[in-house]
């Protein structure tokens, strides 16, 4: 019998990508699809519960997929994770409307702050670590930026022993937990 377990969400904004906000461009696409597939295989291994900090980018278009993956998995279930209210109010327009579409279709919301305060995004990623049993980060581990939002993210895992599936953003090789190498792209 599988063991269903949660796993948080995590990855670079659009703008770490040589593709910038060009969700048409054959890199994101192919991240995209990456992105799914992994989704996919998570929820094979027993993931039912996805929790997603709803940072634009990876985070956000995880988000979408799962809930797009509702129509088939339909015990699987979307936590979105803001660090306080209203952050979206600095976005496009375009993405303040994908963003209420996602929050529209999740299972839950929390939000941390009432107020705009910097390091609401660490306290959120640690909030997610400590929630979920597992992390997806989709990190170069070749070219590592340890200061960023999702390495700092992968070290809290990484202290809190959880296990940690990795999508190579660059060659799309996979890595699970910190010194096992295996591939699990179907």
């Amino acid at each position: 019998m599988t063991k269903f377990f949660s796993c948080s969400i995590t990855g670079p904004r659009p703008i770490r990508f040589t593709f910038g906000y060009d969700e048409w461009d054959p890199d994101c696409i192919a991240l995209k699809a990456a992105i799914e597939t992994q989704i996919k295989l998570l929820y094979d291994y027993g993931a039912r519960c996805f929790y997603s900090s709803m940072t634009l980018g990876v985070d956000m278009w995880s988000a979408e997929e799962i809930i797009k993956l509702k129509t088939t998995y339909q015990d699987i279930k979307l936590i979105c994770i803001d660090p306080f209210r209203e952050r979206e109010r600095f976005w496009t327009f375009e993405d303040q409307k994908r963003y209420h579409i996602i929050i529209k279709n999740c299972d839950g919301r929390v939000c941390l702050s009432n107020f705009s305060v910097h390091d609401k995004y660490q306290e959120r990623n640690l909030y997610m670590v400590e929630k979920s049993d597992a992390l997806f980060a989709v990190y170069d581990w070749e070219h590592p930026n340890i200061k960023s939002g999702t390495g700092r993210t992968i070290r809290q895992a990484q202290e809190y022993k959880k296990k940690i599936y990795m999508l190579n953003p660059v060659t799309f090789e996979t890595m699970v937990s910190e010194q096992k190498k295996e591939r699990w792209i179907g």
